[in-house]
C-alpha cells in the first residue's frame, strides 16, 4: 500500500513520463502525471488532465487528490527568446505548487527540473566539466527565476525541502518532446535511408569532434526518486549525466550499422530547410510500416538539431557531486542509443 503520493508535471514529455513511471514502480509511491493530454504508451500511472497555465483549472483538479506528499515538476515550454519563457514557466510552477499546498499539508519535498544548460552549454565554450559549484551564465534564463520563486516561497515558513536537478542532453523514447535530440537523429537516419542516402553527418567538424554527454532518461528517474527519499539531496543542485562521455564521430558509425546505412562524410545541412518538403515522404513511411500517424513537425524540431550538430565546443558536466551523496546509478552511452532506438521501432514510431 502506497504511503507517499507524488505528483509528477510533464507527464507526457521526454522525463515526465518516465519519472512517474518510476515512482508508480518504487514500492510505497503512488504516482499521478499531470499533463494536458495523456502520454499513448508506457503509462504505469495514474494520469490527470491540468492545463497548468490556468490557476483555477490547477485548483479544481490538483485540489481534489488528497494525501499528496511530493512534487516533481518537469513541465516547461520553450519560447523563441529567452526572457519571454521566464514568465510563462513561473506562472506553471506557480500555479502547480500553490495548488498542491492548498490541496495538502503534507507535502514534503520539492524536486525541481532545470538544466546544464544553467552553465551556459547553449551559448558557448564554458568550463567543462561545470561543477554545481561555477557560476550561472548571463541571463536571461528561466531555471533560475524558477529556483528564485521556489526559495522565496519555501522562506515563507514552508517545512517541505527541495532539490534542484541538472540534467544534461536527455534521450527518451516519446513523441511529445520535439527538442528530443533522440527523435531527431532517429528520424533524419531513416528519412536518409527512404531516399537511399548514406548517414551524413549533417553538422560540422568541430560538431563531430567536440566532447559531449547524454543521459538516459530512465536514469533521470532513478536520480528522481533517489532525491525523493534522500534527506542528504535536500536543499542541493545536482547534475545529472550518464557518467561517461562520447564524441559523435565515435558513435556515429554505431547508428548507421543500425539503420542499416552506409557512412556518409561530413557535410554541413541546414536541416529546417532541407526538411521542410519531407512531410509526405514522412506520412508515405508511416502508411508504408504502419507507423503511429505523427506529422515531422510533432515529432521533431529541425532547429534543436542545426544547433546540436554545429556546437564547436565540448559539452560535459561533473557529476562527482551526485556520487558523493550516494547515487550510483550509470549507463553506457553506447549502449543506451541502440537499446532506445529498438524501442522507437518495437513501438512503431519509426521504421
Amino acid at each position: 500500500m502506497a504511503d507517499k503520493t507524488v505528483l509528477v508535471t510533464g507527464a507526457r514529455g521526454q522525463i515526465g513520463r518516465y519519472v512517474a513511471q518510476q515512482f508508480a514502480r518504487t514500492p510505497g509511491w503512488r504516482a499521478i502525471g499531470l499533463s494536458r493530454s495523456a502520454p499513448e504508451f508506457g503509462v504505469d500511472f495514474e494520469h490527470l488532465s491540468v492545463d497548468l497555465l490556468d490557476p483555477k483549472d490547477c485548483q479544481e483538479k490538483i485540489g481534489a487528490i488528497s494525501g499528496i506528499t511530493h512534487l516533481v515538476h518537469a513541465a516547461f515550454q520553450p519560447r523563441a527568446n529567452d526572457a519571454d519563457a521566464v514568465a510563462v514557466n513561473v506562472a506553471m510552477l506557480a500555479n502547480f505548487v500553490e495548488a498542491a499546498e492548498a490541496a495538502s499539508e503534507g507535502i514534503e519535498h520539492v524536486t525541481l527540473m532545470t538544466g546544464a544548460r544553467a552553465y551556459g552549454s547553449h551559448l558557448g565554450a564554458f568550463k567543462t566539466p561545470s561543477e554545481e559549484t561555477d557560476p550561472t551564465h548571463f541571463p536571461p534564463n528561466f531555471y533560475f527565476d524558477m529556483q528564485r520563486w521556489l526559495e522565496e516561497r519555501h522562506a515563507k515558513g514552508r517545512t517541505w525541502r527541495w532539490t534542484n536537478l541538472r540534467p544534461c542532453v536527455v534521450m527518451s523514447v516519446g513523441i511529445g518532446s520535439p527538442y528530443n535530440l533522440l527523435n531527431i537523429i532517429a528520424v533524419y537516419a531513416s528519412i536518409a535511408k527512404a531516399l537511399d542516402e548514406p548517414l551524413r553527418f549533417p553538422g560540422n567538424e568541430a560538431g563531430y569532434r567536440r566532447i559531449t554527454q547524454a543521459l538516459d532518461s530512465e536514469l533521470l528517474a532513478e536520480v528522481c526518486v533517489w532525491a525523493a527519499e534522500e534527506e542528504r539531496a535536500h536543499g542541493e543542485y545536482f547534475n545529472v549525466a550518464n557518467g561517461d562521455v562520447y564524441r559523435t564521430e565515435h558513435v556515429w558509425p554505431d547508428f548507421a550499422e543500425w539503420f542499416d546505412l552506409p557512412m556518409g562524410g561530413i557535410q554541413k545541412i541546414d536541416l529546417q530547410k532541407m526538411m521542410a518538403d519531407k512531410e509526405p515522404l514522412w506520412a508515405e513511411l508511416c502508411e508504408t510500416h504502419g507507423l503511429r500517424k505523427y506529422t515531422l513537425e510533432q515529432f521533431v524540431y529541425w532547429p534543436q538539431g542545426d544547433s546540436m550538430f554545429s556546437r564547436d565546443w565540448d559539452d560535459f558536466h561533473s557529476t562527482n557531486k551526485l556520487r558523493k551523496f550516494g547515487f550510483e546509478g550509470f549507463r553506457d552511452t553506447r549502449e543506451m542509443f541502440p537499446r532506445l532506438f529498438g524501442e522507437m521501432r518495437e513501438l512503431k514510431i519509426i521504421p
